[in-house]
């Protein structure tokens, strides 16, 4: 199974603690990023079984999703949490995402390399990405973040992509 939704040992356990709930909310969990730090932040991107999320609803599971942490007692220290939609340059973390994505171009991170191109095609585990340079396959498991490219899309293909 493909989850490319949490990365580190603090992410997966975020998403442990809070994968039921967002079950139960009909929400669909897309991607957590913590960055540790002086200002440390837990960032939470979300959208909704059958649409988008509003701002107001962020507000309101940002409430939630806070008491839920703080009771499990997931994260040490003081830290700021964001909640969002996964806006237009979304994560893709999922085989449903590369499925409805593919021939859409995408920025794979890997390690400190990044590599652009459309992507080609996918199994559970690797992906294809066709560039000038040809096919590269990747892993899964070397993958940090696979996000939609959107500078170099035609406003046909973001239109389209709008629709998904």
């Amino acid at each position: 199974m493909i989850n490319l939704i949490a990365n580190s040992v603090l992410e997966k356990k975020v998403y442990d603690v809070l994968s039921s709930f967002f079950i139960h909310k009909k929400l669909l969990l897309v991607k957590i990023v913590h960055s540790e730090g002086k200002n440390s932040k837990l960032e939470l991107y979300l959208d909704k079984l059958d649409g988008k999320v509003s701002v107001e609803e962020c507000a309101h599971i940002a409430r939630e999703v806070s008491s839920l942490l703080e009771v499990e007692d997931v994260i040490e220290g003081a830290y700021r949490l964001e909640i969002s939609s996964p806006g237009i340059d979304r994560s893709l973390t999922r085989l449903e995402d590369f499925s409805k994505y593919k021939n859409f171009n995408v920025k794979v991170v890997k390690g400190n390399a990044t590599v652009k191109g459309e992507l080609a095609g996918y199994s559970s585990k690797s992906v294809n990405i066709r560039n000038k340079s040809g096919i590269s396959i990747i892993e899964i498991s070397d993958i940090k973040d696979i996000k939609l490219d959107i500078d170099k899309m035609s406003f046909e293909k973001l239109k389209k992509m709008e629709s998904l």
